[in-house]
């Protein structure tokens, strides 16, 4: 589908589409759009990464617009999507509010993971938890932090496969740019994984804990962009069930203020996060 065309709102002053670069992954030829879209008080960009030129395009655009109307940062949400349809907005918006879950489960030692090595490649199955989710982690290994992509989906194959357009779009990122530098807003992850606790952690098979695999909690959604007639749709999901994906809150585990330790104090009685749990930068 022919994305651009649909973004004709009337505050937008410019929309920027990278030509494509073509990136080899473990023998797969990926490709990668960037958008940038200024509007009338902010700007944003997005990024894409697709086997089809067409769709890294499409990903990129919806990816820049979802940011456009969602804040990074802003903890009142779990997971965040944009598309043409509500239906697979709102299941987009569920994935990623479950993949960040399942992914604070696992920094914070209460889940483990399978291993399968692919190249210099790790796959991490992490351990499910929620009933017919599949969490993926694909690690790559040969730089001082950990490259990695997550992903979530219904069966592990379409987890695999989108966690490796995210671990392309993380290596692509150390080709074109250094996420160590501080200005860079992947600099809290840069940091975290340099950690030698977490290269450790994320390289060798982890044992699956005991507990039972949990129903998928009802989630609270939130559309964004209507009062422009916006083609695309916007959606947050959340739910009071779910850790929350904030970068700021790896570096401070023990603030016990924070929405995290009061859901940690809520499932385990304790807001005393162990930091040999958890990579902190």
């Amino acid at each position: 589908m022919k994305v651009r065309s649909f973004l004709k709102p009337s505050n937008l002053k410019n929309i920027k589409i990278s030509k494509p670069l073509l990136f080899e992954n473990n023998g797969i030829k990926y490709f990668f759009h960037s958008c940038k879209i200024e509007a009338k008080d902010t700007e944003s960009t997005g990024f894409g990464v697709s086997r089809s030129f067409e769709t890294s395009k499409n990903k990129a655009i919806m990816e820049a617009v979802e940011r456009l109307w969602v804040p990074r940062g802003d903890c009142s949400y779990n997971g965040s999507a944009a598309n043409f349809f509500s239906s697979r907005t709102q299941a987009g918006a569920k994935l990623e509010a479950l993949e960040r879950d399942v992914y604070i489960r696992w920094a914070l030692g209460l889940t483990g993971h399978e291993i399968r090595v692919q190249n210099d490649t790790c796959i991490l199955r992490i351990q499910p938890v929620y009933k017919d989710i599949e969490v993926v982690i694909a690690a790559q290994r040969g730089f001082d932090c950990v490259p990695f992509g997550l992903a979530a989906a219904s069966t592990f194959l379409n987890a695999r496969e989108h966690a490796f357009e995210e671990l392309t779009m993380s290596l692509i990122r150390h080709r074109i740019g250094d996420c160590s530098k501080p200005q860079n807003r992947y600099q809290i992850l840069h940091r975290a994984t340099c950690n030698k606790l977490f290269h450790e952690k994320i390289f060798e098979p982890l044992p699956f804990k005991s507990g039972p695999i949990l129903k998928v909690p009802h989630f609270i959604f939130n559309s964004y962009g209507a009062q422009v007639r916006w083609p695309l749709k916007v959606i947050t999901a959340s739910s009071p069930n779910l850790f929350i994906w904030d970068l700021s809150w790896f570096r401070d585990t023990h603030n016990t203020d924070h929405p995290n330790a009061n859901l940690f104090y809520k499932k385990f009685g304790t807001t005393q996060i162990q930091t040999d749990q958890i990579f902190v930068g």
